[in-house]
């Protein structure tokens, strides 16, 4: 069927178990991730600097107070909360740490960073939509749809 076909019939993205969102060049790819119930989300920083990654539920009502870091060249998953119910949604933020690059001193280097884990309630239909203008702070962002 063409694409033109399957636009037209309808067609939603299929929600995976689990679904990557890459970094680079200060951009987070894709700007939307459906994953289903109980799924993993997890960012990959292909850049030589370290992000932050800040979580917002409700229409960027309310964020976290602590924010995610994605260290340089490395990455973390997230998981969606075995609580949450069908059409959860959950918007993030990508933005400069503010912390040195891997391009840093030997000796001013910071400690290396421990695998992050988070558990997101009410996130069961996640969505990543980028909506944020990537500048020297803000790699942009997304949402994750949670459902299947």
């Amino acid at each position: 069927m063409s694409s033109t076909g399957t636009a037209l019939s309808g067609f939603k993205e299929p929600y995976l178990a689990s679904q990557d969102v890459t970094v680079e060049d200060a951009t987070a790819t894709p700007e939307t991730v459906y994953v289903k119930l109980r799924g993993l989300v997890r960012f990959v920083n292909k850049d030589k600097i370290d992000y932050k990654v800040r979580l917002w539920t409700r229409g960027k009502r309310e964020h976290a107070d602590v924010d995610l870091l994605l260290p340089a060249q490395k990455d973390f998953t997230l998981i969606v909360d075995p609580g949450t119910t069908i059409n959860g949604e959950c918007e993030y933020e990508l933005l400069e740490s503010g912390m040195e690059t891997l391009d840093r001193e030997k000796d001013d280097a910071a400690p290396p960073t421990e695998a992050l884990h988070m558990n997101m309630a009410d996130t069961s239909t996640m969505t990543f939509s980028s909506n944020v203008h990537a500048d020297s702070s803000h790699g942009g962002g997304g949402t994750i749809k949670i459902g299947g």
